[in-house]
């Protein structure tokens, strides 16, 4: 339906639809990295950089593009094979704690919630989700290493995929109460997030560019919602709390560190 949105046709769809909006972004960032920060630093709203979008998935998409493959295809393509294992992920993670035809009925609504069709896109999205989905399984099943690695990929996609070592970290604690357990969990991101910093001071001189970036976009938080309606902003609050009125619902029917995920990403 997208790729039939803009020019193209039946016999040759335009990729490009799905590459719109954010996916302008990561093409950006895959063909020519992330580019001179804006003078003044920081930047003011309108004044838009490439700083605050991840670096795996459009990294990912370059490896591809290297191969021969177009970019845009080449974001796709991963986005699709992201959402895919993720999509796995899904319905192994909650084959374990409620029936089978269950964890079917959650990849098919996860794959249509509003949100969902940015996983049919040139975005990280997918990436981000996998990442989550399966550092959650590997956790339960005590394989450390591979479940640092998963928590790395959903970090290194979005920024608030960072979030997902405090719900491995919690796995893990119930799991074995180790330390060494939760070391494992946490070093590849922590040397990731120091080099970032390390990239961040050397191309802008300050830690958080990628924080400090996001003053270039019209952003609405709570409070500001309060003080002034704005339609977009509502409906994304809307969607959130049924999200999370759906699972405060089930909490005791659910292991903790899902529902503490929930609360801390809303």
């Amino acid at each position: 339906v997208l790729t039939m949105l803009g020019p193209g046709t039946w016999a040759s769809p335009s990729w490009r639809q799905l590459v719109n909006f954010d996916g302008g972004w990561f093409r950006a960032i895959a063909v020519d990295g992330y580019g001179p920060w804006p003078e003044p630093w920081p930047p003011s709203e309108g004044q838009w950089t490439r700083f605050p979008f991840f670096p795996l998935f459009p990294m990912l998409a370059k490896a591809l593009q290297t191969l021969g493959i177009p970019i845009d295809v080449a974001l796709v393509g991963v986005a699709w094979a992201a959402a895919l294992l993720a999509a796995a992920g899904i319905y192994r993670l909650d084959a374990r704690h409620v029936p089978e035809p269950t964890a079917r009925l959650a990849v098919w609504g996860a794959g249509r919630l509003p949100g969902a069709v940015t996983l049919g896109m040139g975005y990280s999205d997918g990436v981000f989700l996998a990442g989550c989905v399966w550092a959650v399984v590997w956790a339960e099943d005590r394989r450390w290493g591979w479940a640092a690695f998963a928590a790395l990929a959903a970090t290194a996609a979005r920024p608030n995929g960072g979030l997902i070592l405090v719900t491995v970290a919690l796995v893990a604690w119930s799991a074995s109460g180790r330390l060494r357990a939760l070391a494992t969990l946490w070093a590849p991101t922590a040397v990731f997030g120091a080099y970032g910093v390390v990239c961040m001071v050397r191309w802008t001189g300050g830690p958080r560019a990628f924080l400090t970036a996001k003053a270039g976009w019209f952003e609405v938080n709570a409070i500001d919602l309060v003080q002034q309606f704005e339609r977009n902003a509502f409906v994304h609050l809307l969607l959130g709390l049924i999200g999370l009125g759906a699972v405060l619902a089930m909490f005791r029917r659910i292991p903790v560190p899902w529902t503490v995920h929930t609360v801390a990403s809303i």
